[in-house]
């Protein structure tokens, strides 16, 4: 019943809830984010919309936002992955959400495989919770949504749902947004409800 409830109210077409953090990056003065290695840069669009990129090193490059003490939250974005011009690996983006000195739930996106998943990551142990396919296309804008509501755990990709996975071994932590070594991305409009 729980399970039906919560998907019912929490992960319809849209995530509801009291918004916790948004960021759209138009005043470089006041971000909600948190760059701590000046690994991100805010430009412009084609449409002259600020959005945020990191810039392409031979390492991860990430940032992030939110408090330990969020326990359900979602947290949607726009992103773009740009081709791999270097052709040296696929483009792996990670959203660690409950992120915290535990571990972290990670939604994991990679382009070539046309994959997404839900990892619990903590640091004697790698898992895959769930996975499911989507297909991403490079140069191109979708939308992203990762949730974590009670013991649910959710990845949706331009509305759509890919992965519905269940686990509670970890309850409360920030956020992160991250992307592999040589590959670049651009994320916007960061939006953080609560659940």
């Amino acid at each position: 019943f729980w399970d039906n409830y919560y998907d019912k109210i929490f992960f319809g077409d849209k995530a509801i809830g009291s918004i916790l953090l948004s960021e759209s990056f138009e005043n470089k003065n006041k971000l909600s984010v948190k760059d701590y290695e000046n690994e991100w840069v805010i430009q412009k669009d084609n449409n002259g919309n600020a959005v945020y990129c990191n810039k392409v090193k031979n390492r991860w490059t990430g940032f992030n936002f939110g408090k330990k003490n969020w326990s359900n939250y979602s947290v949607s974005y726009k992103i773009k992955i740009y081709e791999n011009k270097n052709n040296i690996a696929q483009t792996e983006t990670h959203t660690h959400i409950r992120y915290s000195e535990k571990g972290r739930y990670t939604g994991v996106i990679k382009n070539v495989s046309e994959q997404a998943f839900v990892k619990l990551r903590e640091f004697i142990s790698k898992e895959t919770i769930n996975k499911g396919f989507l297909n991403v296309q490079q140069n191109d804008w979708y939308n992203v949504e990762l949730s974590a509501s009670g013991k649910v755990i959710k990845i949706l990709i331009n509305d759509k749902l890919v992965v519905n996975a269940t686990d509670e071994r970890l309850q409360k932590g920030s956020a992160m947004i991250a992307v592999n070594a040589n590959s670049k991305i651009c994320i916007d409009d960061i939006i953080v409800r609560k659940l």
